[in-house]
């Protein structure tokens, strides 16, 4: 994937009482500005023993042109000095993303107890269009409440 572009990070933190399946992340590009996923970072502080510990399914997916909704508008940082992202994004919808032919850029499980961190290799990063937004998520419910953290590094061209 290209060097160029510019960098950007979506966050969220601490939110609490994640029980139901999210999209973590709705990256919605802008017209002719493609944002690839450079580094994805999950992690929870509410369970820590081994009566707690699950394995979450996490998905990076492209091609659903539905926007969900429930959730809240995400943090998008900058490198100072730099402009404002053309993309905006979403974060904890618990109504999940539709319509369209979703494409799983990325499947994986985490295991609670630890950081989820995913860099993909540079040929293999996903890719969010106008048209084909990118999406991050945890396609099945927890067992148990969580509190959820999260954390995206993102490049957008154009």
């Amino acid at each position: 994937m290209p060097a160029d572009g510019r960098e950007y990070t979506v966050t969220w933190d601490a939110a609490t009482g994640i029980t139901v399946a999210i999209d973590i992340f709705e990256i919605l590009p802008a017209s002719n500005k493609p944002v690839f996923m450079e580094e994805l970072t999950i992690w929870q502080t509410s369970d820590f023993k081994d009566v707690e510990e699950e394995i979450l399914q996490i998905q990076v997916l492209s091609g659903l042109t539905t926007s969900g909704s429930g959730g809240a508008a995400a943090t998008v940082g900058k490198r100072p000095g730099d402009s404002a992202a053309g993309f905006t994004a979403e974060c904890r919808n618990t109504t999940l993303a539709t319509t369209g032919t979703a494409y799983i850029e990325h499947a994986d499980g985490w295991n609670v107890r630890a950081p989820y961190i995913w860099t993909p290799l540079e040929n293999w990063r996903p890719m969010g269009t106008s048209g084909a937004p990118l999406y991050v998520r945890l396609p099945v419910a927890p067992v148990d409440s969580l509190t959820m953290n999260a954390h995206a590094k993102l490049r957008e061209l154009g």
